[in-house]
């Protein structure tokens, strides 16, 4: 049985899936073009563990940070929402 770790873009959130053999390694997202590391899966990886049937993407991945530069931050609504 293949086993795949699954991770989110951290600049555009687009959820992807690999091996866990090629965690450390870089690559293009294919949503938004930004170079990312593919994140290294850890030792009591959840891939040994079935997952609860709970877990779902919205509170499995965490959403990145994403800062607002400067000179646009006084552009944005006070109750905008970033998607």
């Amino acid at each position: 049985m293949n086993t795949y770790m699954k991770f989110a873009c951290i600049y555009c959130g687009q959820h992807m899936e690999c091996k866990p053999r090629l965690g450390g390694c870089q690559i293009l997202c294919p949503a938004c073009g930004h170079r990312i590391v593919i994140p290294v899966p850890q030792a009591n990886s959840t891939a040994s563990q079935p997952a609860p049937v709970r877990d779902a993407w919205d509170t499995s991945v965490p959403m990145p940070f994403v800062e607002i530069p400067t000179r646009y931050r006084n552009r944005m609504a006070h109750n905008a929402v970033l998607a």
